[in-house]
């Protein structure tokens, strides 16, 4: 089963009833918001080894109280080392709870479940090698701190497990509020399969405040 580019529409239809203004949320941080995430990186060598790995994220995140948030992740990634390349997308919609442990500072965790899809093509003749898809389950933990009222900064650990891939993923991000609407930022991102691949991406985000 493949995934077609209408699944990337998904998101933004499911967050545009609840449009409104863009304040900061709770704590200085910022929960509702629509994001695209583009990263690069290397496979099994450090960042900048290698250029065998490309990713999209998209999806967005809704906070419909103080406390309980609700998010939405769509994921491809493209790893292409020597004449194969090989396809992986996640769909993973979570339910969480966020707590202000100090001023300025937050920890979260989101419980996600949805579905994994992956394909492997030989480059050169373009033969579909292996092609699958299994039903995923997730977890992921992460805190965010308001350095000021602009700039904010976040780590996560993600545990993704099905038949198909377990992964565990790990992130720092740094985001900036250039506008009213907007924040521009940056990440790094470790992610180790099933203890034989890994991959150190670096990349950059845009999210969208409603």
């Amino acid at each position: 089963m493949e995934i077609k580019a209408t699944w990337l529409a998904i998101p933004f239809l499911c967050f545009a009833p609840w449009y409104a203004s863009a304040e900061q949320d709770t704590n200085n941080a910022y929960y509702r918001f629509l994001y695209a995430d583009l990263s690069a990186g290397s496979l099994n060598e450090n960042l900048g080894t290698n250029s065998n790995v490309t990713a999209l994220d998209v999806g967005g995140n809704w906070l419909p109280t103080d406390n309980v948030i609700v998010s939405f992740d769509y994921s491809a990634r493209f790893i292409h080392p020597d004449i194969t390349t090989t396809e992986i997308y996640t769909l993973l919609p979570g339910v969480g709870y966020r707590y202000g442990i100090a001023n300025n500072f937050d920890v979260y965790a989101i419980a996600k479940a949805g579905f994994v899809w992956a394909k492997q093509t030989n480059d050169i003749t373009d033969e579909k090698l292996e092609s699958d898809d299994e039903f995923m389950l997730g977890g992921e933990l992460g805190v965010k701190y308001a350095l000021s009222s602009a700039l904010q900064l976040g780590a996560s650990v993600e545990l993704n497990r099905s038949d198909l891939i377990d992964e565990d993923v790990y992130t720092l991000d740094a985001n900036y509020l250039v506008s009213t609407r907007f924040l521009l930022g940056g990440f790094y991102r470790h992610r180790e399969g099933d203890g034989t691949n890994s991959t150190n991406e670096g990349g950059v985000s845009i999210k969208f405040l409603y």
